[in-house]
């Protein structure tokens, strides 16, 4: 595991949340289109507390 995590709106599962908590991975849930918009390879940084993903250059 990559260290973060990003979920689509239709992929979000209260287990995932519970486990990536006690793991203290930070986690966005419930993204729109995440998928669609966040491309695989794409470096982003993962804001957990306020519930926000940031695309890096």
């Amino acid at each position: 595991m990559s260290g973060r995590y990003v979920r689509g709106l239709r992929e979000v599962d209260p287990t995932q949340r519970e486990l990536l908590g006690e793991y203290g991975l930070p986690a966005v849930v419930g993204v729109v289109d995440a998928t669609r918009l966040i491309p695989d390879g794409r470096r982003i940084r993962v804001h957990g507390t306020d519930g926000y993903v940031e695309l890096l250059p």
